[in-house]
């Protein structure tokens, strides 16, 4: 039988001529979510999709599912590295960048990764004959019209894909003539993918050549002396090739049951499906034939398996007839190949013996080299009209069976497309996380038991995304983070009474004061005087610190005024304009403060509306606001004070004492007074509530580690939180807010129990978003966790979660409750080890990355597994940490020192 051959032609194959010997076939190419970890229902859904698909083929078209196994994950990969050249200035992010795409791409070029890819083609035979004694111009008239009706019949056949598969999770997509020519290339040259990865196919193609001239480089080798120890149908373009047929259906069939053959851990293999629509007319015609034969036969026999026959070719008869089962005609070919034939024999009995587990299917594996060739031509993309399709090889059945047998797979890849960063999945493939998705932030969290190795993962996480954010803030108890801080050149700010580190709660961080400021250090104040069940009391100690706070700001102004007047038109300016930008530009319901960052940011942008706003103000309307709300001038002013003409605690002790002389009948005012005192620099918690900040919240790393204050001393450790949550607040206000920043909050349980730390973390995940802050809570203690406030707001508000080894079955069924996971999925994280566990040589945390995705959430098993240099790093606890802080301290290098010291511990 002759190769099929043809063109790439207005982005569709011909196969033949252009006339009624010929063939005209299009490509789509399926992604799709993997199903093998998915409700029955989601399987039923595809299912159901798939069998209405089918019902659409007409009696002339023929569908071919194309279904392939590689390791490409080149165009991913040269993406990630170009956005680590790109974006990775520091030295501990590049190199964790660049160990991870050394590993994948060694890993590709080794053929030891696995992608599944899926097409779909829809071909035609062409009817229209071509008229007789026409001239060259009409006859290319002729042609090109012929093409354009086609290219319309693909159209609304791509318009039926998409209404019937596009579902969000599976997406269709029209191929090209380019997207066919690589389809094809690579099927006929499989020794394509082990060239150079940076070679690219496409410089060959020559779009006025045959497809045969295009790709096909390498001819047949049969092997006509097949025996037990020359095991291969034919060899072709460096590689031993084999053809195993499929020649009866499973007795029973459910959604999902090709996955047995499309999760095996090998690759070069391909599953085609042909399928050809058998004529309802003709089908019935015969079902009749048959009943009124066996009718015959039983009378002239009386037996009672005739009667049954009889009964069952009725039932057959009724189901074709009323359109509650549709027959079909299919071929189920399978294609393997190996660059050695003791490899080739290993795979087609792996192979087999999956087809042998399905339920009675039984294969054919083809022992005649002309035979294997003639069927491996039945399975270049597209061709669906081979001759040999009427030998005989292809199996009658209905489309629910069918619909059943196709390989509609595909590989859990996550949020590969311009991934932030990569992990192994669990599958030999390649998975990818986001923290923001459409330039939104993914808020996250993450749950697993002690030792399950979320501190190893998140650690990895933060290191490979450091590249894309401006400002990162950790807050943990237990120096897990410290040695990642100090790769980074930073150190962690641990918190103890004895501590030099001031930060200076009335400190703006150089933005206007606002109630939320205003209420923030009340609020703070607050607490330094203690909790009281009297809530009038609160109430009453609340206003008066309020009171004070607004005097103090009031006298600071006054005194900077003094020397810097010739500021304050500038200033009055901003205000007018931040008004003016807030009215036209903000979307209702903003916040002065919202509008004024905004503004900030543009001012000095040529293109921005800004240069507009500020030239529309007069020198009478600054004037004007000047005499008639002074309040906001004063309130703006402060975004103009440098770090030490701030008010500081010892101040508005000073000032809340002399009114305690001023008024002594109300004894709240003293009281006030002598509890506040304790926190002042020389009181007994030391100088961080009072002087001018010496934090510096300027970096790109903030690491506050709270687990050396006292646990027996809880209202300051809850002041501490406080204070630093609102400082970081500011500092996320203050920043541009295009600006990525994230903040992580390592062990929720620890800062639950702390008095305000539930609303610190609602806080964050309520109103972050929209200051494009990534947050992310890692919750250790579930128990705590699901019984608390905050689970609603932590659940409602993540868009993706991180699910490692549960210490209780029950946690996970909890779980459950709030994120959609199937019982699949629930059984294998179950089946979890802790990194300690794990017998495999290299170590790896496994977990579910779940994300948001529409109609039904995508989730599946993640493995992170660390090089030596990370697992030093993320080995860290406050023993570790001192140890190894000492180690990185006088390095000029920290990576190569990192490398040195990892090596050393792997020797060990």
């Amino acid at each position: 039988m002759r190769q099929p051959n043809g063109w790439f032609v207005n982005n569709m194959i011909v196969f033949g001529d252009l006339d009624t010997r010929g063939y005209v076939s299009k490509g789509f190419k399926i992604n799709t979510c993997d199903s093998r970890q998915s409700f029955n229902m989601t399987l039923n859904e595809i299912h159901h999709r798939l069998n209405t698909f089918l019902r659409t083929i007409e009696h002339d078209t023929r569908v071919q599912f194309q279904w392939g196994v590689d390791s490409d994950y080149q165009r991913e990969l040269l993406l990630y590295r170009a956005e680590t050249e790109k974006t990775a200035k520091n030295e501990w992010t590049k190199f964790v960048r660049e160990e991870r795409f050394n590993r994948y791409w060694k890993m590709m070029l080794n053929r030891e990764l696995r992608r599944e890819n899926l097409y779909i083609y829809v071909t035609k035979k062409i009817k229209e004959h071509v008229p007789n004694n026409l001239t060259d111009d009409e006859l290319e008239d002729f042609y090109t019209d012929l093409l354009k009706n086609y290219q319309l019949f693909f159209n609304r056949k791509f318009n039926e894909l998409q209404a019937i598969l596009s579902n969000g999770s599976t997406k269709v997509s029209a191929m090209t003539d380019e997207d066919h020519f690589l389809h094809w290339v690579k099927f006929l040259n499989p020794s394509f993918s082990d060239r150079d990865m940076e070679f690219d196919p496409l410089t060959l193609f020559e779009a006025d050549s045959t497809i045969q001239d295009n790709c096909w480089f390498s001819g047949f080798k049969g092997n006509n002396k097949r025996n037990i120890n020359n095991d291969f149908a034919f060899f072709m373009d460096e590689y031993y090739h084999d053809i195993i047929l499929i020649k009866r259906m499973p007795e029973t069939t459910y959604p999902g049951i090709m996955h047995q053959l499309t999760s095996l851990p090998i690759i070069n293999y391909s599953i085609t499906v042909n399928i050809y629509p058998i004529q309802l007319e003709v089908k019935i015609d015969e079902t009749e034939r048959l009943i009124e034969r066996l009718k015959g036969d039983m009378a002239a026999e009386r037996k009672a398996s005739l009667e049954a026959s009889i009964d069952k070719a009725h039932d057959r008869l009724y189901n074709i007839s009323s359109g509650e089962k549709i027959p079909f005609k299919a071929d189920v070919i399978i294609r393997l190949w190996a660059s050695n034939t003791e490899q080739l024999i290993n795979n087609a009995s792996i192979i087999k013996s999956q087809i042998n587990l399905m339920n009675g299917s039984k294969y054919w594996e083809i022992p005649n080299c002309t035979t294997a060739k003639n069927l491996f031509y039945m399975t270049w993309p597209g061709w669906t009209f081979s001759e040999y399709s009427d030998e005989g090889y292809a199996i009658e059945e209905d489309d629910p069976k069918l619909t059943d047998m196709i390989p509609f797979s595909s590989t859990y890849t996550g949020l590969l497309e311009n991934a932030e960063a990569l992990y192994d999945g669990d599958l030999y493939n390649i998975i990818g996380v986001k923290t923001f998705k459409a330039n939104s932030p993914q808020h996250s969290a993450v749950f697993g038991s002690t030792g399950a190795g979320k501190s190893a993962t998140i650690i990895d996480l933060l290191s490979q995304t450091e590249c894309f954010y401006d400002f990162s803030c950790i807050i943990e108890d237990g120096l897990s983070y410290g040695v990642m801080t100090r790769a980074y050149g930073e150190v962690p700010i641990i918190f103890n009474p004895n501590s030099t580190y001031i930060i200076n709660y009335l400190d703006t961080g150089r933005l206007p004061i606002t109630p939320q400021h205003i209420s923030s250090a009340s609020g703070l104040v607050a607490m330094m005087c203690g909790h009281s069940t009297d809530e009038s009391l609160m109430k009453r100690r609340t206003s008066i610190i309020t009171e004070h706070i607004n005097m103090l700001y009031e006298d600071k102004y006054n005194d900077w005024k003094e020397s810097h007047q010739d500021m304050i038109p500038d200033i009055a300016k901003t205000v007018l304009a931040v008004n003016k930008y807030k009215t036209k530009e903000m979307p209702e319901g903003s916040s002065f403060i919202e509008a004024w960052v905004e503004f900030r940011d543009i001012r000095n942008d040529p293109e921005s509306i800004a240069k507009e706003i500020l030239n529309s103000i007069s020198e009478d309307d600054i004037s004007k606001l000047m005499v008639s709300d002074e309040e906001s001038i004063k309130n703006v002013a402060y975004a103009w004070f440098n770090n030490n003409e701030y008010p500081v605690h010892s101040e508005l002790y000073e000032l809340i004492r002399m009114s305690s002389f001023e008024f002594g009948s109300d004894k709240e005012i003293g009281s006030i007074a002598q509890q506040i005192k304790d926190w002042c620099y020389n009181g007994k918690h030391g100088c961080l509530f009072d002087g001018f900040t010496n934090v510096r919240f300027d970096r790109k790393i903030v690491h506050f580690e709270l687990g050396r204050l006292s646990s027996a001393d809880k209202q300051l450790k809850e002041i501490v939180v406080f204070l630093i949550s609102n400082q970081i607040r500011n500092h996320i206000i203050s920043l541009p807010r295009k600006c990525r920043k994230r903040i992580v909050f390592e062990e929720a349980g620890k800062l639950l129990n702390i008095p305000g730390g539930t609303e610190i973390i609602s806080e964050a995940y309520a109103q972050m978003r929209k200051l494009n802050t990534f947050v992310l809570t890692i919750v250790q203690q579930y128990a705590m966790f699901k019984n608390d406030a905050i689970r609603p707001i932590i659940m409602g508000n993540s868009k993706q979660f991180f699910i490692l080894k549960q210490l209780l079955g029950s946690d996970l069924d909890d779980l459950s409750k709030d994120i959609t996971i199937s019982e699949r999925a629930k059984n294998i994280i179950r089946e979890y080890k802790s990194p300690a566990d794990n017998e495999a040589l290299d170590k790896y945390a496994s977990f579910t990355y779940h994300f948001d995705s529409y109609p039904v959430p995508e989730y599946g098993t993640v493995r992170n597994i660390c090089c030596p240099e990370m697992l030093y790093v993320s080995s860290s606890n406050a023993e570790l940490f001192d140890i190894r802080s000492r180690q990185l301290k006088k390095e000029p290098n920290l990576v190569e020192a990192i490398k040195r010291y990892s090596r050393n511990i792997a020797i060990a």
